[in-house]
């Protein structure tokens, strides 16, 4: 996946993604901290390991959030759909498996979910089962 996907760095305050931007990529971040705002109010920190950007790419709609960066140097993995597309099976899987646990993890941080964001996740979890009863 490493091979595939494409490294980025970003210096402390740049913008990875901006609300309303296309969601054609998502990231994994491999060092540093992104803070995730809504409306220009911050919402939560993500860092290393986490993945950010998923939900939008998976439903193929706009960035619910603007992304900036917290850190100098921070490493991002980035993963297109051009990417996943050419992953073999066995790596899109192990795609698939860890954005549905980030999902989870992120379900039960946000205890302030609106009916629209539980209705996105709820359509997700269907999305992503069906794509991982395909991959297996």
């Amino acid at each position: 996946i490493a091979n595939e996907a494409s490294r980025m760095t970003l210096q402390k305050d740049a913008v990875l993604v901006n609300q309303g931007d296309v969601a054609n990529d998502f990231w994994i971040i491999l060092k540093g901290k992104l803070e995730v705002r809504s409306d220009s109010v911050p919402t939560i920190v993500r860092g290393k390991n986490d993945i950010v950007g998923e939900l939008g790419f998976v439903l193929k709609t706009k960035r619910q959030r603007t992304m900036v960066s917290m850190d100098d140097d921070t490493e991002l993995l980035t993963v297109s759909r051009v990417v996943m597309e050419h992953l073999p099976k066995e790596d899109k899987g192990t795609i698939w498996r860890n954005i549905v646990c980030q999902l989870v993890k992120k379900k039960t941080e946000d205890e302030n979910d609106s009916e629209d964001e539980t209705g996105a996740l709820k359509n997700i979890a269907e999305y992503l089962s069906e794509k991982l009863r395909i991959q297996q």
